[in-house]
């Protein structure tokens, strides 16, 4: 996660807030038992905090893109969601059921610029010992060969 301003500042009114509603809280319950409301005011002003905090620092998707292309210089996440696809066989995502073409699964990455996938890929090689590779498809099942398939 990385430290904003904006974070900052969202997590300070976060904390003075849950004070204040906590107060409020414990306010209105020690009418009843004051032992009771201060209790119910401390409590609730913690939970009120730590939830609000993990909701402003949450991580965004930008943010876990960039974490995985650290990581690792390959990875490929999923455009919607950003889940980590580095691995998978099939190009749907399993964790929001998007499935893409290889071709708009690359071209979404937001770090890949257009030389690199061209280079960096084994299939644009030019090469034609790559030809007799075989094919996957999404169920997973081996198919024919590249030579073969005409």
């Amino acid at each position: 996660m990385q430290w904003t301003n904006r974070r900052i500042g969202l997590s300070l009114a976060a904390g003075a807030a849950s004070i204040i509603a906590g107060g409020t809280l414990g306010l209105l319950v020690s009418f009843v038992d004051d032992s009771f409301g201060v209790f119910v005011g401390g409590i609730s002003a913690i939970l009120l905090w730590l939830v609000s905090t993990c909701l402003i620092w949450r991580e965004t998707r930008e943010e876990r893109t960039s974490r995985l292309r650290g990581a690792s210089s390959q990875a490929i996440a999923c455009p919607n969601c950003g889940y980590n696809m580095t691995g998978l066989r099939a190009t749907m995502c399993p964790e929001c059921g998007t499935t893409y073409t290889i071709d708009e699964l690359l071209a979404a990455q937001p770090t890949m610029e257009a030389s690199e996938l061209d280079s960096d890929s084994p299939v644009n090689t030019g090469d034609e010992s790559d030809a007799d590779h075989s094919i996957t498809s999404d169920s997973g099942m081996e198919g024919q060969s590249a030579e073969n398939t005409s």
